[in-house]
């Protein structure tokens, strides 16, 4: 063995892997611990071939335990160790990278285990190199260290995704939180402030569990809580996708239904009274508004609405009004399935929102806007006792708590909200408005809508 090392210490590199190293002289640094030409130790990398190399992009041939046998051996024609510079807020992850073209075989024994480290046999560099060994090395390196790389792209991609995808939920929530803020308190200072504080410990929140979850992408995903967090993430991500699918499966299925299968909806013929009647005030109520809207409305079907609780349900809250019934024809948008369950059910108050009212508008164009939104094609239309209606001239006035709870508390105050248009000294273009106690709205017919784009000219 002594005379094999003199013998490796005095060769030079044969021909073929000088032209080796020409070909892969590009990738190597400029002054990287690489070794061309000389000894390459088998105990270097056997015992860590399962983990460490392919955690560090590392290729080595060679038994994997130290038991003794046909052993593979290899001169190293690139070896280095550099940075990976791309990791997620400028954190370094070391990568080393090794090539190793075979030389030959050979049957090399070892007592124990524990002696592998101390008995590291060395290999002849002078030996012809074999080309079928050479060709199990370039195997090797598209079934090593190719899959290697992509795990560490994946990893950082993954860190991405997890950055990308908490970043949105955290705008969405703080969209969501935003309009539930603006119920809470009367605009002013207050409304200044917390809208500042809302969007601080939003933005907050998000650079933390963006920091957290790229950080154990990229760090921790082999420890068990960064499984857990992972598992945590996609799992939501996950239910979140499916609940979105199933929302949007039923929007389609429920607007895809015949609404004479309803219970109580019955369609009015073409060639009715009744129809030419709604048709009618539904184009008048258009015609008023359509300046300032980019496209037209055309009713296609009319359907009746026939509910015997509904209707005993709103003549009971006539007695409920502070002055005069004031019994209005108004329109309310929504989606196909909450179509439904209003002409079933009746309209609901949103328990989500503390003090939100259900709102109410004089013209279809601007009900149209929230139908739309859901991929639906109705419009009810509603007779709405507004009893005593009280102006607002702010649009976030009507959806204070304050002025919620100050309008509806008393009945000897108002029974209605009215948002006014700028003309009447508020900031809506069209009229609307809102009721607190939902029992004070009928519906009393169902439209099948199709919308006109208006062509630019």
């Amino acid at each position: 063995m002594q005379a094999v090392a003199q013998a490796l210490s005095t060769t030079s590199p044969t021909p073929w892997l000088s032209a080796m190293s020409s070909m892969w002289e590009p990738l190597i640094p400029p002054q990287p611990p690489w070794t061309l030409g000389g000894r390459w130790k088998v105990g270097d990398c056997s015992k860590s071939l399962c983990l460490q190399h392919w955690k560090r992009l590392g290729i080595v041939f060679s038994c994997r335990e130290p038991a003794g046998g046909e052993v593979f051996l290899g001169r190293v024609l690139w070896d280095a160790q550099g940075w990976y510079l791309f990791g997620a807020f400028g954190s370094k992850q070391p990568v080393k990278g090794r090539l190793s073209i075979g030389a030959s075989t050979a049957s090399i024994k070892w007592p124990t285990g524990a002696q592998w480290a101390q008995e590291q046999e060395e290999w002849d560099s002078t030996v012809a190199p074999d080309y079928r060994q050479t060709r199990s090395a370039l195997l090797g390196l598209l079934v090593v260290l190719l899959p290697g790389a992509f795990l560490q792209v994946y990893r950082l991609l993954l860190a991405n995704v997890l950055l990308f995808c908490s970043s949105v939920a955290h705008v969405i929530l703080a969209f969501r939180i935003m309009p539930w803020c603006t119920t809470l308190y009367p605009p002013g200072a207050k409304w200044r402030c917390l809208s500042l504080c809302c969007i601080v410990s939003v933005s907050s929140l998000m650079a933390l569990n963006a920091t957290a979850a790229a950080w154990l992408a990229l760090n921790c995903w082999r420890e068990p809580f960064g499984h857990v967090y992972l598992a945590c993430m996609t799992l939501s991500m996950l239910c979140s996708l499916l609940y979105g699918s199933w929302v949007q499966a039923a929007e389609s299925w429920a607007n895809s239904q015949n609404p004479e299968e309803w219970a109580g909806v019955a369609k009015i013929p073409f060639s009715h009274a009744e129809h030419a009647r709604v048709v009618e005030a539904f184009d008048s109520a258009c015609k008023h508004w359509q300046h300032i809207y980019p496209f037209s409305l055309e009713v296609t079907e009319v359907f009746s609405i026939s509910n015997l609780f509904l209707s005993a349900r709103f003549a009971e809250s006539h007695g409920r009004l502070a002055s005069g019934l004031n019994i209005t024809q108004l329109f309310y948008g929504c989606s196909a399935s909450a179509a439904k369950a209003i002409i079933t059910s009746g309209f609901r108050t949103p328990p989500r929102i503390l003090g939100r009212a259900i709102s109410f508008y004089e013209t279809p164009l601007k009900s149209w806007q929230y139908t739309s939104k859901t991929g639906a094609s109705y419009l009810l239309v509603c007779d709405v006792a507004l009893g005593l209606a009280k102006g607002v001239s702010e649009e976030r006035a009507m959806l204070s708590r304050e002025n919620l709870q100050a309008a509806f508390s008393s009945a000897t105050e108002s029974d209605s909200l009215l948002g006014l248009r700028q003309e009447d000294g508020g900031i809506l273009r069209v009229p609307a408005h809102q009721l607190l106690r939902p029992e004070q709205a009928l519906p009393t017919f169902l439209l099948r809508l199709r919308e006109k784009q208006f062509e630019a000219r």
